[in-house]
């Protein structure tokens, strides 16, 4: 992590009193502009001033309220594969963040052939395209535009929106935001000053909220707290469980296998936490745990960093996160190497009210 990572990091997620430090009143102040921008915007959406475009088909959104790492990925993903069991042709649509085409419209998948690298569409839609090989993926800034374009090109009836809740331009028939369970508002501070991208009044435009990386059986202030807040939106939690360990991209091997081994763990995520602790629960001994930045655009040096490190340390094998593991297709020799160990989520406690809910206020 570079050391204005690590400085936020350490402002946004820890209880320490930090405002009586001169180093901060700058990250203040920019919040407090960020703060009238955002609900400026959001006033003029909530009364009309601002237009919303829509589309000949449900529209959902699946986002959060913090900066990053909440899980909207393998959300995507579950409801996706949800909407072809019910017997409906979904898309999703991303702004493929990271992504060089620079095109309106980049199609990574069109539903048989990926076409699109990592480069071009961004790290997340190119995972969701390899994970859902049946559905098309597209990117561009405009949702309303992708969407018209896979409406006219894929026969899909179906949309879903990674990373939708703040794209406020496009009209959606359900919104869902994922919440961290064990972190949900950081410090409760706006960007810069904290991780929340908008207030926390925004869930009022939420249909239904997902408490990620949560505990089957616990009840968190936090529960109480959107209980009485927001009486009448339903609260569902999921969990991240590991489901997939592959040595290179195509060689599978058993979760298993990770079990008392010497592992090099390497992560560019947001919260690489949750990737240490999907390690340690599979029984895997972590000899080294090397954290890039978010997003991360990996470079020859840096895996001969790695593979010399993982060598000094006597692990036994590397190891990374699927949404790293897409990025070293260009590196071949190195990605033959390396396992990756892929996660998927789950709804924990009440699935069948889950697919019930969404179900009712789509109408299908």
């Amino acid at each position: 992590m570079t050391t204005l990572e690590k400085l936020l990091t350490n402002i946004w997620y820890t209880e320490k009193n930090h405002d009586l430090n001169p180093a901060y009143f700058f990250l203040s102040f920019s919040a407090l502009l960020y703060s009238a921008a955002i609900r400026l915007r959001n006033l003029f959406y909530d009364h009309g001033l601002l237009g919303q475009a829509g589309l000949r088909c449900p529209v959902i959104s699946v986002g959060n309220l913090s900066v990053g790492g909440t899980g909207k990925t393998p959300m995507v993903i579950h409801l996706a594969g949800l909407m072809a069991g019910w017997g409906l042709k979904p898309a999703v649509l991303s702004r493929g963040y990271r992504g060089g085409s620079g095109k309106k419209v980049n199609v990574v998948s069109d539903g048989r052939s990926i076409l699109s690298g990592p480069g071009d569409g961004g790290d997340e839609p190119f995972l969701i395209a390899g994970r859902l090989p049946a559905v098309p993926v597209l990117t561009g800034p405009r949702r309303s535009v992708t969407g018209e374009y896979a409406l006219s090109h894929f026969g899909i009836d179906i949309v879903i929106l990674d990373d939708g809740f703040q794209h406020r331009s496009l009209q959606r028939d359900l919104d869902i935001v994922l919440l961290d369970s064990r972190l949900p508002l950081g410090n409760g501070r706006l960007i810069p000053r904290g991780p929340l991208r908008e207030p926390f009044s925004s869930l009022k435009r939420a249909d239904l909220i997902v408490l990620t990386r949560a505990v089957t059986g616990e009840k968190t202030p936090f529960e109480s707290r959107l209980a009485e807040e927001l009486p009448a939106t339903p609260v569902f939690k999921s969990c991240h469980s590991p489901r997939r360990l592959t040595e290179g991209r195509e060689n599978s091997r058993p979760l298993s296998d990770l079990a008392g081994r010497k592992i090099y763990a390497f992560a560019g995520v947001a919260r690489p936490d949750s990737f240490r602790e999907s390690i340690e629960s599979l029984q895997g001994t972590i000899v080294g745990f090397r954290v890039f930045p978010d997003h991360h655009r990996y470079r020859s040096e840096d895996f001969a960093e790695l593979e010399k490190e993982a060598r000094s340390l006597g692990a036994d094998l590397v190891l990374t996160t699927e949404k790293d593991g897409v990025k070293l297709t260009p590196h071949g020799e190195f990605a033959s190497r390396v396992w990756i160990l892929g996660i998927e989520l789950e709804i924990i406690e009440e699935a069948e009210r889950f697919e019930t809910v969404i179900r009712k206020k789509l109408g299908v």
